[in-house]
Order: C-alpha cells, then structure tokens, then sequence
C-alpha cells in the first residue's frame, strides 16, 4: 500500500469514528433529554447537558438572521473541499479529526437544518457557548495545528 493511500485510509476510519461518535452522543443525548421532558442535565458544578439548537455557523454567530440551511450546507461543503485541498502537510489523523467533526456538524443541517449542540459548560455564572463532539474535535485539531507550527517556528528559528 503506497503511502498516500494509507494516509487517506487513516483520514477515513479517524472521520468516520468521530461521526460515529458525535452522531451517537447528539442522538443518546436528545433522547435522553426528551424522554425525560428536560432541558437542562446538571452533571456537576460546571458541566450541564442542555438542548440547543443551533441555527447559525460557530458560537451561534448568524442564527438570529434566519438564514437558509441550505446556505449553510453549501458553504460548509465548499469550505470542507477547500480545507482538503488545502491541508496536504497536515497529519491524517488530524485531518479525520476535522473531517468528521465537519460532517458531523454539516448532517444535522442536512437533517435538522441546524445544529445540536448540548455540552454546556460554565463556570461563576459564565457559559462558554454549547458546543457538541463534532466542535470538539475540530477545536482540537485546531490547537495541534497551532502547537505544531508554533513548535515548527521556533525549530526553524533555533537553526538560523
């Protein structure tokens, strides 16, 4: 197997096991949610699992212009096949990450026309936005990206 073949092998499996996990958590989590007529789950003193709906891009930025989901899809998957194209040096699992997470987040709006997001977390009375496992994993991969150049820059400036 060539080497570019096993990088796209470990893009597909990594992406398809963080679909598999964010599809599972949005669903066992609104059941839950449902079946027990609840919106808000307190887990502990900062973390709640909540119901909401997200009708914009990240953080909910846009949801109040009621924009169409359709827009949203269609801008979400011309901004995944340009990241594709684009992160050639970036490791494969990273990719997956970003992948999955991407297609998690981009089947609710196929599905929902928006996005579950149901991890709240708070802390003094302050809520960081609702987030779900598909955000998770992309704001990760986001911050290796970030390590890994930062680590690269300063490599680079210790040689010269």
């Amino acid at each position: 197997m060539s080497l570019k073949l096993k990088k796209i092998f470990i893009i597909i499996i990594v992406s398809l096991v963080i679909l598999l996990l964010d599809q599972a958590s949005k669903q066992i989590i609104l059941e839950f949610l449902n079946s027990n007529k609840i919106h808000v789950y307190k887990i502990n003193y900062f973390l709640n699992f909540v119901e909401i709906w997200n009708k914009g891009i990240s953080f909910g930025i846009f949801s109040e212009y009621n924009l169409s989901p359709i827009l949203f899809i269609c801008v979400s998957s011309a901004i995944l096949i340009l990241m594709l194209y684009l992160m050639t040096n970036i490791g494969p699992i990273i990719q997956g990450m970003i992948v999955g997470g991407a297609i998690g987040n981009l089947i609710d709006r196929i599905i929902f026309g928006q996005v579950f997001d149901f991890i709240d977390f708070h802390i003094l009375g302050w809520h960081y936005p609702a987030f779900n496992l598909a955000d998770s994993f992309i704001v990760m991969s986001v911050i290796l990206i970030l390590i890994a150049e930062i680590s690269r820059c300063i490599t680079n400036r210790k040689k010269k």
